[in-house]
């Protein structure tokens, strides 16, 4: 895949739209016409991932997306982990969906070569626009909840996706890991995605 500055948000759209057809039927609890529309509405396709760091740009997250799910299948391929390919699709494309309406751009002053100009930078929405139900995670889980009919595991994956960074007691985590072998490896292509495959910090 391009990087994501090479890459069209039109079509990082498209190809997005395209996967969506991996999710059978029954693992939706709204239509894939509703999902798009959600989606386009909160801004997923033209959110950044962070403010300064993976991705940080229009479009980021879903590239971020794209790319976790890249990862997440050759982790399962190297691992012999045979989950199915709408559960890969579903935990890897939509573990960040609380991120959708999390960031905003705004033009901020900056002195180049002694002369100043203004540049795009990226922010974090007032709190009143933002939904507040925990970490990021916890949110994404809550959504993800309403749009799809999860399994324990896939829930378990989407709210422990930052693995040890989220939780004070790593051998709670390491228990997780162990009961959900999905958990620890969107753990992993998540990180690799990160710092792999997106630019990390803004320079």
């Amino acid at each position: 895949m391009k990087k994501f500055t090479d890459l069209d948000m039109a079509d990082m759209r498209e190809y997005f739209i395209q996967l969506l057809n991996d999710i059978p039927d029954e693992r939706m609890k709204v239509t894939r016409e509703k999902l798009i529309e959600y989606l386009d509405k909160k801004g997923f396709f033209t959110a950044p991932a962070s403010v300064k760091y993976h991705s940080h740009v229009n479009g980021g997250l879903c590239y971020h997306s794209l790319r976790v799910l890249e990862n997440l299948k050759l982790i399962c391929q190297m691992k012999e982990l045979n989950y199915t390919i709408d559960t890969l699709t579903i935990v890897a494309l939509f573990h960040d969906i609380a991120k959708q309406d999390f960031y905003n751009s705004y033009m901020k002053n900056v002195k180049v070569d002694g002369k100043w100009i203004q540049e795009e930078h990226m922010g974090y929405q007032d709190w009143d626009k933002r939904m507040v139900f925990g970490s990021h995670e916890e949110n994404s889980l809550y959504l993800c909840l309403k749009l799809f009919n999860l399994t324990d595991e896939e829930a378990c994956a989407i709210v422990n996706h930052h693995g040890g960074y989220s939780r004070k007691d790593n051998y709670e985590i390491a228990q997780v890991n162990y009961t959900y072998p999905l958990s620890c490896a969107l753990f992993l292509a998540d990180t690799m995605s990160t710092i792999f495959d997106e630019d990390m910090i803004d320079e």
